[in-house]
Protein backbone atom coordinates (compact mmCIF):
# COMPACT_ATOMS: atom_id res chain seq x y z
CA UNK A 1 0.00 0.00 0.00
CA UNK A 2 1.16 3.47 -1.05
CA UNK A 3 2.10 5.83 1.50
CA UNK A 4 0.53 9.40 1.87
CA UNK A 5 4.05 10.83 1.08
CA UNK A 6 4.82 8.34 -1.82
CA UNK A 7 1.44 9.10 -3.79
CA UNK A 8 1.73 13.19 -3.46
CA UNK A 9 4.73 13.11 -4.78
CA UNK A 10 3.26 11.27 -7.89
CA UNK A 11 4.08 14.01 -10.89
CA UNK A 12 -0.04 12.76 -12.44
CA UNK A 13 -1.36 13.64 -8.80
CA UNK A 14 0.86 16.75 -8.77
CA UNK A 15 -0.25 18.04 -11.82
CA UNK A 16 -4.38 16.56 -10.98
CA UNK A 17 -4.06 18.80 -7.63
CA UNK A 18 -2.38 21.67 -9.97
CA UNK A 19 -5.59 21.46 -12.14
CA UNK A 20 -7.96 20.91 -9.29
CA UNK A 21 -6.98 24.14 -7.91
CA UNK A 22 -6.93 26.52 -11.25
CA UNK A 23 -10.34 25.57 -11.60
CA UNK A 24 -11.22 26.50 -8.11
CA UNK A 25 -9.42 29.92 -9.09
CA UNK A 26 -11.21 29.85 -11.98
CA UNK A 27 -14.32 29.18 -10.22
CA UNK A 28 -14.39 31.81 -7.66
CA UNK A 29 -13.32 34.85 -10.00
CA UNK A 30 -16.12 34.14 -11.67
CA UNK A 31 -19.64 35.47 -11.37
CA UNK A 32 -21.62 33.31 -13.35
CA UNK A 33 -23.59 30.75 -10.99
CA UNK A 34 -22.31 27.46 -12.75
CA UNK A 35 -19.35 28.72 -11.95
CA UNK A 36 -19.31 28.90 -8.27
CA UNK A 37 -21.45 25.58 -8.29
CA UNK A 38 -18.50 23.70 -10.04
CA UNK A 39 -15.96 25.32 -7.13
CA UNK A 40 -18.31 24.05 -4.62
CA UNK A 41 -18.09 20.53 -6.42
CA UNK A 42 -14.81 20.71 -7.08
CA UNK A 43 -13.76 21.30 -3.07
CA UNK A 44 -15.98 18.53 -1.66
CA UNK A 45 -13.86 16.36 -4.07
CA UNK A 46 -10.83 17.92 -2.36
CA UNK A 47 -10.45 15.02 0.71
CA UNK A 48 -7.77 13.18 1.29
CA UNK A 49 -6.55 10.78 -0.89
CA UNK A 50 -8.78 8.05 -0.46
CA UNK A 51 -11.55 6.43 1.43
CA UNK A 52 -11.17 4.87 5.35
CA UNK A 53 -11.83 1.47 5.97
CA UNK A 54 -10.79 0.12 8.99
CA UNK A 55 -7.65 1.76 9.02
CA UNK A 56 -6.72 1.45 6.01
CA UNK A 57 -6.53 3.81 3.19
CA UNK A 58 -7.71 3.01 0.08
CA UNK A 59 -8.42 5.12 -3.35
CA UNK A 60 -11.19 5.87 -5.10
CA UNK A 61 -12.58 3.47 -7.31
CA UNK A 62 -13.06 3.66 -11.48
CA UNK A 63 -17.03 3.70 -11.07
CA UNK A 64 -16.47 6.65 -7.96
CA UNK A 65 -14.15 8.63 -10.24
CA UNK A 66 -16.38 8.58 -13.72
CA UNK A 67 -19.21 9.50 -11.56
CA UNK A 68 -17.38 12.36 -10.05
CA UNK A 69 -16.34 13.43 -13.39
CA UNK A 70 -20.07 13.10 -14.62
CA UNK A 71 -21.27 15.72 -11.37
CA UNK A 72 -18.24 18.40 -12.73
CA UNK A 73 -19.11 18.08 -16.02
CA UNK A 74 -22.95 18.30 -15.34
CA UNK A 75 -21.72 21.32 -12.94
CA UNK A 76 -20.66 23.23 -16.14
CA UNK A 77 -16.97 22.74 -15.61
CA UNK A 78 -15.57 22.39 -19.13
CA UNK A 79 -14.57 19.16 -18.67
CA UNK A 80 -15.23 16.12 -21.43
CA UNK A 81 -14.72 12.82 -21.22
CA UNK A 82 -12.20 10.93 -22.80
CA UNK A 83 -12.92 8.55 -25.97
CA UNK A 84 -12.87 4.65 -25.80
CA UNK A 85 -8.66 4.47 -26.70
CA UNK A 86 -7.39 7.59 -25.65
CA UNK A 87 -4.63 7.89 -23.84
CA UNK A 88 -5.46 8.12 -19.98
CA UNK A 89 -8.92 6.64 -20.72
CA UNK A 90 -10.19 3.50 -19.01
CA UNK A 91 -9.24 0.26 -20.51
CA UNK A 92 -11.34 -2.58 -20.72
CA UNK A 93 -9.52 -4.45 -18.65
CA UNK A 94 -9.57 -1.70 -15.88
CA UNK A 95 -13.25 -2.05 -16.68
CA UNK A 96 -12.85 -5.79 -15.71
CA UNK A 97 -11.13 -5.21 -12.34
CA UNK A 98 -13.30 -3.29 -11.32
CA UNK A 99 -16.47 -5.51 -11.95
CA UNK A 100 -14.34 -7.78 -9.97
CA UNK A 101 -13.97 -5.78 -6.65
CA UNK A 102 -17.39 -4.50 -6.99
CA UNK A 103 -20.05 -5.21 -4.10
CA UNK A 104 -22.46 -8.14 -5.08
CA UNK A 105 -26.08 -7.11 -4.51
CA UNK A 106 -28.20 -8.11 -1.88
CA UNK A 107 -30.49 -10.93 -2.59
CA UNK A 108 -34.28 -10.04 -1.82
CA UNK A 109 -36.15 -12.92 0.31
Amino acid sequence: MATMSAIMKNPAVQRAIKKLLEQEEKAKSGSDASDAKVAEIIKEQRSPAGYKFGGDVKKPGLYANIHAKRKRIAAGSGEKMRKVGAKGAPTAKAFKQSALTAKKPKKRS
